[in-house]
């Protein structure tokens, strides 16, 4: 059930970051990254403000 939920909020942090920077691939950007954010009780805004911020610097 918890990887239901991983997938769904996967899927809304990818479309959150091509929202805010389109030219960001979502797909260069791992499981391992969105896991720890997933775990860590980030919204999704939030974990795709920061993972632009990683792939950007």
């Amino acid at each position: 059930m918890r990887d239901n939920f991983f997938e769904m909020y996967k899927t809304r942090v990818f479309q959150t970051i091509l929202e805010i920077d389109w030219k960001v691939n979502p797909a260069s950007l791992g499981d391992t990254l969105i896991r720890h954010y997933f775990k860590a009780g980030y919204t999704e805004r939030s974990a795709a403000t920061a993972m632009i911020e990683i792939v950007t610097v």
